[in-house]
C-alpha cells in the first residue's frame, strides 16, 4: 500500500494511480464520519455473510453425521437466536433453509420455544380453540 496524494491508502497495483481527487476523497471521509456520529461508534457497513470456522477436531466429535452436519448445524444456530430474541422469525427461517411451517415445525419437534407477544399469544390461543372445535 502507497498513500496518495490526499492520504489516503491505496493499492499499488501494477502502477495504476488513483483517479480520486482529493476533493472526492473527503467527501468519502466525510460521510463515514456523518454515519460513524449517527449510527454511533458501532456503525459497520453491511456485510453480505459471515464465514465461522469450527475446528476440525470439534466437528469430528459431533454426533452428527458428516452429510447432514451443515443443515443440521444452521438449523441449530437459527433455533437457538429465534429462541433467545437474538433474530426474528423470517430471518431464521432463511439461516434454517426451511419454510415457516417446516421451521415451526422443527422447533416442535426439539421443544424450543418460541418467543411470542401478547398479540401473537391471543392470535395463537384463537387458531388453538379453532383447531379444538374441528377435532
Amino acid at each position: 500500500m502507497r498513500k496518495d496524494c490526499h492520504e489516503t491508502e491505496v493499492p499499488a497495483i501494477s502502477g495504476i494511480a488513483c483517479h480520486m481527487t482529493a476533493e472526492s476523497c473527503q467527501e468519502i471521509v466525510s460521510v463515514k464520519s456523518v454515519l460513524a456520529e449517527a449510527w454511533g461508534k458501532s456503525y459497520h457497513p453491511p456485510m453480505k455473510s459471515l464465514l465461522l470456522e469450527i475446528p476440525e477436531e470439534v466437528l469430528a466429535s459431533a454426533k452428527i453425521p458428516r452429510a447432514q452436519l451443515e443443515t443440521e448445524l444452521r438449523r441449530r444456530l437459527a433455533g437457538t437466536l429465534y429462541a433467545d430474541g437474538v433474530i426474528g422469525g423470517a430471518a431464521a427461517c432463511k439461516l434454517a433453509g426451511l419454510e415457516k411451517a417446516e421451521f415451526q415445525y422443527w422447533l416442535g419437534e426439539r421443544r424450543i420455544a418460541q418467543p411470542l407477544d401478547g398479540s401473537d399469544y391471543q392470535i395463537e390461543r384463537q387458531n388453538l380453540e379453532e383447531w379444538l372445535k374441528n377435532v
